[in-house]
């Protein structure tokens, strides 16, 4: 996943703590091309950012164009066959650097993908899916020509032979009869000498014992074999070739020096033809490199059941957003509780500030808005029903700080570095939409709260089209009217309407899946506006489903009680 973006100053769009928080590289998995030159792209696949409007909305169109015209169905079928494309680019490279010649290996990369691609294209044109494709087989047969042999699969110099390489050809043949006819004369004149002795293909001569011990002190005299090694099985022999078998095989060996250089001034014209066709060449890989990655985002869009996201004036706009790992996972574990959409519209606030519960989704609204952004400022769908948005410079999450003594700082200090960044990056990479997680959880409430106040006041004084979510528990952020406050739903029921306690202590306190099963179960995701100091208590009866012994419950309800202002909902 490249995250740089285009920035001037090679600036990221995204940062390693942002991609990290939001578990991007398993989402970035979800698409999927099947060729290498799909993979290629993926790999460099970067955000439009702001004043690249134009280009993001072309490349917007054609994604909606093909989410309306290429069924699932087309979809399987083209990148069935797309996967079978061998990878020539190393190739093309190479004689785009100027290489002079090819090899055999590689002129048959070559021509297995034009083989591949022109049938993937007929199939293409008789069934009616041609309009697919800015190339045609005619293309495909240009790249194939010099290649000859255009039906057989296979490749060999020989089909690119003319006349001197046919002669030279016929004349090594010649040469190879000659020469085994010698060699076959050869053995034979050992072979008469004794049944036990044998010439090798190799050229060795031996002599099998104990039945041939009787020729040894013969064989010891002749002038064409060198004793070599004795075994109490063998005795084994160099032979020396006589001047015919000299002769041919001098004769042979040139002719095939000479068919081997042949063969490489017919690979070396065969480059140069491939040099000249080059242009033809590129333009057929990046014709397969663009059908696989819109087929690509077209099987993403299904995999999702998502939307192609448009480009607005205004900030988010999401309408049934979804987290798609989560999504997944509730359908994987079968619960009777499915992953609540999420809408959302920042109806041109620029500060907006999420409260309710822990466990109650806060975290999760926060990162599909954020992964929505993202996913659009990549030209790719968005798990929702219907997205609009602006571009922005940069995307910010600032989750919790992880405890790790290997960082040598506090979770303070862990959370103020990474506020740091995340404010300078917002400052340097305008506009920048940033999210904050609970920020002032790590030190005291006081100036925890403070701290928020003060991100939130310098976030509504900044001029540079800023937008700002943030989740928080703090009473203070909650009571200002100048930001845009939203809520989740939170649980279902009120307290006197949750599962008696006697049925929740019946669940064994080693069983947290499924007292986590029952919380979602209770439990509405759903984003809602709210205003200012609204809430619901609702961190009793989480506990209570969660397990927290009733005795720390009791103590807390009796302390709640004491200190209660008498309603319920709202700050004052």
């Amino acid at each position: 996943m490249n995250t740089a973006g285009t920035h001037s100053n090679g600036a990221p769009f995204l940062d390693a703590a942002t991609v990290a928080a939001l578990q991007l590289p398993d989402l970035w998995e979800n698409l999927q091309p099947v060729t290498a030159y799909g993979h290629r792209w993926k790999h460099h696949l970067r955000p439009y950012l702001p004043g690249q409007e134009a280009h993001l909305t072309a490349e917007l169109g054609q994604l909606r164009r093909d989410a309306q015209s290429i069924s699932e169905a087309t979809a399987d079928r083209h990148r069935e066959w797309l996967a079978g494309l061998v990878d020539i680019h190393p190739v093309l490279s190479s004689l785009a650097a100027g290489c002079n010649s090819v090899s055999s290996k590689e002129a048959l990369l070559l021509k297995q993908f034009a083989l591949h691609l022109r049938h993937g294209l007929q199939q293409s044109q008789n069934l009616c899916d041609s309009s697919l494709w800015d190339i045609s087989v005619d293309d495909v047969a240009a790249v194939l020509h010099p290649f000859r042999e255009t039906e057989e699969p296979g490749f060999s110099v020989a089909h690119l032979a003319d006349a001197a390489y046919r002669q030279t050809a016929e004349r090594l043949a010649e040469a190879r009869r000659a020469r085994w006819q010698a060699l076959q004369a050869e053995s034979q004149k050992f072979a008469a000498i004794h049944p036990a002795l044998r010439m090798l293909a190799s050229g060795e001569v031996v002599l099998s014992l104990p039945e041939g011990r009787a020729v040894v002190p013969k064989l010891e005299v002749r002038t064409d074999l060198v004793k070599q090694s004795e075994t109490p099985v063998a005795v084994r022999y160099d032979s020396i070739p006589g001047p015919h078998l000299v002769e041919v095989s001098r004769r042979f060996e040139a002719y095939e020096g000479q068919l081997e250089a042949e063969g490489e001034r017919l690979l070396q014209a065969l480059a140069a033809q491939l040099r000249r066709d080059l242009l033809i060449w590129q333009r057929l890989v990046l014709a397969v490199t663009a059908i696989d990655a819109r087929l690509s985002k077209v099987v993403l869009l299904h995999a999702w059941d998502g939307c192609v996201p448009e480009l607005g004036e205004a900030d988010l706009h999401v309408v049934a957003g979804v987290h798609p790992q989560i999504r997944q996972r509730f359908r994987q574990q079968r619960q009777k509780q499915c992953f609540v959409p999420i809408d959302f519209d920042s109806d041109g606030a620029r500060v907006h500030a999420i409260a309710g519960s822990n466990m109650g989704g806060k975290t999760v609204a926060m990162s599909v808005l954020l992964l929505a952004q993202i996913f659009f400022q990549y030209a790719l769908p968005v798990p929702a029903k219907a997205f609009s948005s602006r571009l922005f410079g940069c995307v910010r999450f600032a989750a919790p700080p992880d405890t790790d003594i290997r960082h040598g700082l506090s979770s303070f200090g862990q959370e103020i570095v990474r506020l740091r960044a995340v404010w300078r990056d917002a400052t340097s990479y305008a506009p920048a939409l940033m999210a904050f997680d609970e920020p002032g959880r790590s030190t005291n409430p006081r100036e925890g709260e403070a701290l928020v106040m003060g991100l939130l006041s310098a976030a509504q004084s900044a001029e540079d089209g800023r937008m700002v979510l943030f989740a928080t528990h703090f009473a203070q952020p909650t009571l200002r009217e100048d930001i845009a406050h939203w809520r989740v739903q939170g649980l279902r029921a009120r307290t006197d309407e949750m599962p008696a306690r006697k049925e929740q202590a019946a669940l064994s306190e080693t069983e947290d899946e499924a007292r986590m099963a029952l919380l979602e179960q209770w439990m509405d995701y759903r984003l809602k506006r709210s205003q200012p100091g609204e809430w619901r208590a609702e961190a009793v009866p989480i506990a209570r489903l969660l397990g927290l012994p009733d005795v720390i419950l009791e103590y807390t309800e009796e302390y709640l009680s004491s200190h209660s202002n008498g309603e319920e909902g709202t700050h004052r």
